[in-house]
């Protein structure tokens, strides 16, 4: 019985350590993306190398010069496809495979809740990494890049659409779409007010008047501010962080403690 035992739990440990290590010669990034799967045409023009290179500040550039850049890496870094519509969650990515952290993986499977079979990555490198996601996902990216920087910074969720206000002086907030990757010289405040003041910004980014005036609707309704990633996922943030790190120990421990059975059981046998 515990012969049995501990050959199962090796048996565990180690096919969860070869899908670890198969997952190190595989690449989160989705290989293609169909045009008809982009809300936005020519919406990803940037790799994760490259994005990671242009979201560092730089040593004598200006706050408001470093938040307009920002916005625009993570615009062009970011693949925003049809989140809901799409019919199959691994096709993208969106359920996590299995070969990049089973923990997540299983979650999917086990509970009934559909952030995990649709998943948005809390970490935002790994976000950047896989490539694809909506306005919460380039908020989120964008609210952790400025926390790093130092720059304050709240994500700003209204009905259907998810923004960021940052303070590039004291006193002085401007409003921020990754997504879209539009700067709006208002703050929340104004645009709440007056959802017009952000017409002009992503008109001549070249969206069109249909898709400006569903923002527009969106901004006259009410909104929600939240203080970065851990106020706006708190419990999926801190589940990712431990998924993570415990993905390589834990097959390494099953592999250890079933060792130690085996040990064991020859040292009864021997009694």
């Amino acid at each position: 019985m515990l012969k049995s035992l501990a050959f199962s739990i090796m048996a565990l440990g180690g096919l969860l350590l070869s899908i670890n290590l198969y997952g190190l010669t595989q690449n989160i990034e989705p290989k293609s993306i169909v045009d008809r799967d982009f809300r936005f045409t020519n919406d990803k023009t940037l790799t994760f190398e490259e994005a990671l290179v242009r979201l560092k500040k730089g040593k004598n550039q200006k706050e408001a010069e470093f938040l307009t850049d920002v916005t625009d890496v993570i615009s062009k870094a970011l693949a925003h496809i049809h989140w809901k519509e799409e019919q199959d969650p691994t096709l993208y990515h969106q359920r996590v495979p299995v070969w990049e952290n089973y923990f997540i993986w299983a979650m999917s499977f086990v509970t009934n809740m559909p952030e995990y079979e649709k998943y948005h990555y809390a970490n935002y490198k790994r976000s950047l990494k896989r490539g694809i996601g909506i306005c919460g996902d380039a908020s989120l990216i964008m609210s952790q890049v400025l926390d790093e920087n130092g720059v304050p910074n709240q994500m700003v969720s209204f009905p259907g659409h998810v923004i960021l206000e940052a303070e590039i002086l004291p006193g002085n907030k401007q409003t921020y779409d990754p997504d879209f990757g539009v700067v709006i010289p208002y703050s929340i405040e104004q645009i709440s007010a007056s959802p017009h003041l952000a017409k002009e910004a992503y008109l001549q980014k070249g969206y069109s008047s249909r898709e400006v005036m569903g923002l527009m609707r969106a901004y006259a309704l009410p909104y929600e501010r939240w203080d970065g990633v851990t106020h706006f996922m708190t419990k999926k943030y801190y589940f990712e962080k431990v998924a993570y790190m415990l993905k390589w120990p834990l097959p390494l421990l099953f592999l250890a403690f079933g060792a130690f059975l085996i040990l064991l059981h020859k040292k009864r046998s021997k009694s």
